[in-house]
């Protein structure tokens, strides 16, 4: 059976993250056999991190966006007077394009 082009489990990440830092301190020929490999292992295992870890800090920046957003939102009345929702909605989409 072929084995799959991408990580498939924790175990699988942890495993090749110590092979690719064991092939960084060899610091390969990138041509040669261990360098094609370290770029292969290291792709893998950069895809694995995205797909899992990525999220964790989108929760971070959507915590962060949340933070700065209430007093805004609180300060201009927002919840008792939609009058002045124009100028509100400039702030809000300053501060979140701010943080992304």
């Amino acid at each position: 059976m072929d084995k799959p082009l991408f990580i498939t489990s924790d175990k699988e990440y942890r495993h090749k993250l110590k092979t690719v830092e064991n092939l960084v301190a060899l610091n390969p020929e990138p041509k040669s056999l261990e360098g094609i490999r370290l770029k292969h292992l290291a792709s893998q295992v950069e895809m694995y991190e995205k797909l899992h870890f990525d999220c964790g800090q989108k929760l971070i920046k959507a915590r962060k966006i949340r933070e700065e957003i209430w007093p805004t939102i609180r300060e201009n009345g927002l919840f008792f007077d939609t009058t002045n929702i124009s100028s509100l909605k400039a702030q809000l989409t300053k501060i979140i394009k701010r943080n992304l």
